[in-house]
């Protein structure tokens, strides 16, 4: 039986606003265990999906009908097979929209796979790099790139 590898997903959603457009992302990246690449794909997608939602937003003029959409998987990477739990979301971050984008667009995220980087097996210790153990127990600050409460600011994910 073939060994089921970790992999890293960032996803990324648009909140849209009927009769505005885009009004910002919302981007997570998640750890997930899957037989293979294909399956991990759908696995990111399944991740973003459930992350969608809609409803009705009171403002003191009028009611707006704003939906958070799945947009598309950014990353996907092989990480090894070294960690116990799933799914874990180990950063977010909402981010200010640059462009325009009408509340009609349709994303279609299944069409869009990310390039592979792949580093299992036998790629470098995922677990010996102190990146995810910090993140995992210790409190994002904005001196580790994370925006404070009640700022925006652009992440570089690379």
């Amino acid at each position: 039986m073939r060994r089921r590898q970790w992999y890293r997903a960032r996803i990324a959603w648009a909140e849209m606003v009927e009769g505005r457009g885009i009004r910002h992302w919302e981007e997570g990246v998640y750890l997930f265990r899957s037989e293979d690449r294909e399956a991990a794909f759908q696995r990111a997608l399944e991740i973003g999906e459930g992350g969608q939602s809609c409803g009705e937003e009171e403002t003191r003029r009028r009611t707006r009908w704003v939906e958070t959409r799945l947009a598309e998987v950014m990353t996907l990477e092989c990480v090894g097979d070294e960690l116990d739990d799933e799914p874990l979301e180990v950063q977010w971050v909402r981010l200010p929209a640059t462009e325009r984008i009408a509340f009609d667009h349709k994303f279609e995220p299944a069409k869009k796979v990310p390039a592979a980087v792949e580093r299992c097996p036998g790629g470098p210790n995922f677990l010996e790099s102190p990146g995810l153990r910090y993140a995992l127990n210790a409190r994002p600050t904005a001196s580790q790139g994370f925006a404070t409460a009640g700022t925006l600011q652009e992440m570089d994910w690379a």
